[in-house]
């Protein structure tokens, strides 16, 4: 694989099993972006609750959401080069279980300023996973079939939105916004766990990708998306304050008072 679109070496051969093998790590890969996709759309309808629970406003807790996007932006693109001489899997796993490990911390913060510290290492693991799932997943299939090896991991973060999230919240409802965020931490560790029986792959070189993050078109692409995520993910938390003020005893404030006490 040395046409430029991925330099990931892959150590399966050809062959149907070979392919059975890529395709079911692009599998697993897709099942880590839902964990992660997951533990940062589900924050959104937990806002409520969590204000409420660490005794602090609406805006304060909204800075939790605020927190994990600046991190991830910023780390992102500097992650996936000072990673990139490390070994794929070695990045996938450990990225996904420090995942899971914040957002057990986030499950059990006692308070806004914790909840923020855990968000933080949450966002630096989540910003070196996805890049790191995107070059495995177009590494591991052969060339034909890398933008569906990639639409399959992306599709991870897509099902997050309309079913791990919405599933979170009513976890949240049903217990507290702590179970959701441990819900989260399960579904990391036990992908990390799922990646670590898979088969390697040889680390890219750390020069390149400093190389291409020079890049004056690569910079100016960056900065588009960094604008336009910006724009669609900084209203999604208003609606559940809007509503907080014409309701009480929602799916997430019940939560709060149901079988997790209150700190």
């Amino acid at each position: 694989m040395s046409d430029g679109i991925a330099t990931t070496a892959v150590v399966w051969t050809s062959g149907p099993r070979a392919a059975r093998g890529g395709w079911a790590c692009v599998a697993v890969l897709s099942v880590g972006a839902f964990a992660i996709a997951t533990g940062t759309f589900v924050v959104a309808g937990l806002l409520t609750g969590l204000a409420a629970d660490l005794d602090v406003s609406a805006g304060a807790a909204g800075s939790v959401v605020s927190v994990f996007a600046l991190t991830s932006a910023i780390a992102a693109p500097l992650l996936g080069a000072l990673l990139a001489g490390r070994r794929p899997r070695a990045v996938l796993v450990g990225s996904l279980a420090v995942f899971g490990l914040f957002s057990a911390a986030s499950a059990v913060a006692p308070s806004l300023a914790a909840l923020l510290v855990t968000r933080i290492g949450a966002a630096l693991a989540a910003a070196a996973y996805v890049p790191a799932a995107g070059a495995a997943a177009v590494a591991a299939v052969q060339a034909a079939h890398r933008g569906r090896a990639l639409a399959v991991v992306l599709a991870g973060t897509s099902i997050a939105v309309i079913g791990g999230a919405p599933l979170g919240v009513l976890l949240a409802g049903a217990y507290s916004w702590r179970a959701a965020f441990a819900l989260v931490a399960v579904l990391a560790v036990g992908t990390a766990l799922a990646l670590s029986w898979r088969a390697g792959w040889e680390p890219t070189g750390a020069r390149a990708r400093w190389g291409r993050l020079q890049s004056p078109a690569l910079a100016g692409s960056l900065a588009v998306t960094l604008l336009v995520t910006a724009g669609s993910n900084a209203p999604v938390h208003l609606p559940g304050r809007a509503v907080g003020r014409h309701r009480t005893g929602g799916l997430a404030d019940r939560g709060v008072r149901r079988g997790w006490p209150a700190r």
